[in-house]
This record gives C-alpha cells, structure tokens and sequence, in this order.
C-alpha cells in the first residue's frame, strides 16, 4: 500500500497513519513501523519521524490483518436484535466532528442500524473520546435508542474505567465533586467554573507505581455524571493529570509523557452495565486493557 504526503506535512509519522489507516488500532501501526514494514522512500523511519511534502510512504500489511475475518472492523462483544455492545479502540471517533473527515465508529456501524436520524449519530447513545478506548453500547433500533437514552439522563448505567495519573493520590478512596462547563477560551475543552454543571468522579486506587523517580497510580473510577472530557478535567483539576493526556496536563507532565513516548491518554471503559432495553434484564460487560496500555503498564513496572 502507497501513501502520499502531499499537503501533510509536519506530521508525525505515526499520527499521520493514524489518521490514514483508522481500520487499524493506533499500536498495531506503531508495530509495523518499528518492525520497519514503514518505508518512506524507501527509508526505514521511526514513528516519530517528521513527515515532509511529496514523500512516498510504503506499507507492508501482513495479509491475515488486511483479510478481516468480518467487514464490521471493530470487536464486538454483544450483540442482538436491539443493541451492539463493541469494544472501540484508541484513534478513532464515536461520530463525525468539525475537524478532517476521518473514519468514525458511526459510519462502521451504519449498516446495522435502522434509525433514520442525524447523519453521523445513528443509534449512538453516549460517547467516548477519541483517544479513549472500552465499550460502547449502540442502539439498532428506535425504541432501544429512546429506552438507552432515558438511562443514561436518569443515570441507571455503570460507568467503570481504568486511568493511571501522575503523583500517589491520597486517599486511596473518594470523590471527586466539581462543577464543569465549556471553556470560554477554548470551545472544543471543558474547564473547571462554580456555575457550570454538576459533575462526580468517584475513584479508588488499585496501585502505586514509581519508576524511575516519577510517580503514577492506578485508578478505578465510576461517573456518576456524563460531561464531557470529565475524568480528564477532574484529575488535571486535582493535580493528577492522566498521563499521556495532551490537553488537560501541564507543561511539566507534557515533558514527562513525552520522556515515556505514550502517545495517547491512559484511559480506558473497561466496565459498562444497563438494562437491556427489551428484556429489562441487567446486562453487565468488562474488558481488559488493550495491550498498548497493558505494555505501558508492564515497562512502569519492570
């Protein structure tokens, strides 16, 4: 497969795929490009690399990975008549943003929805960010959308994820009460303000974690509110960034996420629980982490 960079320059190497192949989880592109299946005419690059104007990138796709064993592309781990439970990985959108047209969950899953609605939004009851990974619950069906929608506004969903933070946060068990509204300065963020809405963030440590003098811990959190960007904001507001998060950091952290290379947040919906919409029976799903995170994880602690 060939690319070409016109028009994309000043690009990392990495990201630029990313925004190319989103059929493609973000960990198995960086794979490739450091087992040197990335050329860049006809040069090996690593997935930092700068990416200039009129370069030839070559993309050697092992033939069991450009061979899906099914055309719907993401995991799914339920499915029936009135919902789809999938697995989203890092890199790619819930649905169709202002930015560049890119590839988003909801134009994946189009083909099995039977809502007429919004273009982009069909059948999607809530969100996760872009670079955010876990589950998704999606409605295939008006009657499930209206049923799903009312849980989610009445807050009868389990919410579960895993975030590892800089810094050992005390204590080890709490709530996190603060206030969120969009930013005044930056329309895509949200910021801390007294008059915004109200947000809870209730976490739990699973672990302390030092390495080489910088301290992480390993959080479970469960939202009981939806707002957006949430756990991001409320975390940076506490003094514990997640790491690997480029938005809601500050400057020190930003060193520091680039000191390690991860390259998107650590932040993962591993636990997702709801009322099937027909059935009304509770339905619970967990997943690991993804292995880019478990990797991570696992380089922390060696």
């Amino acid at each position: 497969m060939r690319i070409e960079t016109e028009g994309e320059e000043n690009k990392r190497l990495d990201k630029f795929l990313n925004s190319k192949l989103v059929k493609y989880p973000s960990d198995f592109i960086k794979k490739l490009i450091k087992e040197g299946k990335v050329l860049i005419d006809s040069k090996v690059a690593s997935p930092g690399y700068i990416i200039k104007k009129h370069q030839h990138i070559d993309i050697e796709i092992p033939k069991e990975e450009n061979s899906p064993k099914n055309s719907f592309e993401l995991p799914i781990v339920h499915e029936d008549n009135d919902i789809l439970v999938l697995e989203k990985p890092s890199g790619i959108s819930v649905h169709p943003g202002e930015g560049p047209k890119e590839k988003t969950v909801a134009d994946i899953i189009r083909p099995k929805i039977k809502i007429k609605g919004e273009t982009g939004r069909e059948g999607i009851v809530h969100r996760l960010d872009k670079d955010t990974s876990g589950l998704l619950v999606v409605a295939k069906n008006k009657k499930s959308l209206l049923n799903l929608t009312s849980q989610f506004k009445e807050r009868r969903v389990e919410k579960g994820y895993i975030a590892l933070i800089y810094g050992h946060l005390q204590p080890k068990k709490g709530e996190i009460i603060i206030p969120l509204e969009r930013s005044y300065r930056d329309r895509k963020k949200r910021g801390v303000s007294a008059l915004g809405k109200n947000a809870v963030t209730r976490y739990e440590v699973s672990e302390y974690i030092s390495h080489e003098g910088d301290e992480f811990t390993l959080l479970d959190l469960n939202i009981l509110t939806g707002r957006t960007h949430q756990i991001r904001v409320h975390l940076e507001a506490i003094g514990h960034p997640v790491v690997g998060d480029k938005i809601y950091t500050t400057k020190k952290f930003k060193e520091t996420n680039e000191k390690y290379g991860i390259e998107r947040q650590f932040l993962h919906a591993y636990k997702l629980g709801f009322h099937h919409p027909r059935t009304e029976k509770w339905l619970g799903f967990k997943i690991n982490l993804p292995q880019d995170l478990n990797d991570f994880l696992a380089e922390l602690k060696s």
